[in-house]
C-alpha cells in the first residue's frame, strides 16, 4: 500500500483517543447549552457521557448513552439543534462502539 506519509501509520493507535477528545468537547458544549436552557436532567446525562468517554471507561456503553443523549434533543421541547454536528457525533460514537476506546483508556479488552 502506497501512502504519502507512511511514518504516520505508526500512530494509528491514537485515532480513537482523538475521536474521544473531540466527543468530550462536543458533549461539554451541548451540556452548557442545555443547562442554560434549563434542561438539567439531559445535561447530567451529557456530562456523564463526557466523563466516561474522556476517561475511556465503559466506552461502548458510553457510546450508546451518547447516541441516546443526542436523540433526546429531537424529542420534547422544540428548538434548533445542530443537525450536522449531531450526525457527525453519532458517526464517531458508532465508530467507537465498534473499534473500542483505543490508547490511554481504562477499558480493558475482554
Amino acid at each position: 500500500m502506497l501512502t504519502f506519509f507512511p511514518a504516520l501509520l505508526n500512530f494509528r493507535i491514537l485515532a480513537p483517543l482523538i475521536l474521544r477528545v473531540g466527543l468530550v468537547i462536543y458533549f461539554v458544549s451541548i451540556c452548557a447549552r442545555d443547562i442554560a436552557r434549563g434542561n438539567k436532567g439531559i445535561a447530567g446525562g451529557e456530562i456523564l457521557t463526557a466523563l466516561l468517554l474522556g476517561a475511556g471507561y465503559l466506552t461502548q456503553p458510553a457510546a450508546i448513552l451518547g447516541i441516546a443523549m443526542i436523540g433526546s434533543h429531537y424529542t420534547g421541547k422544540p428548538g434548533s439543534p445542530n443537525l450536522l454536528a449531531d450526525i457527525l457525533a453519532i458517526m464517531i460514537l458508532l465508530s467507537l462502539l465498534v473499534t473500542g476506546p483505543g490508547f490511554l483508556s481504562i477499558d480493558l479488552p475482554l
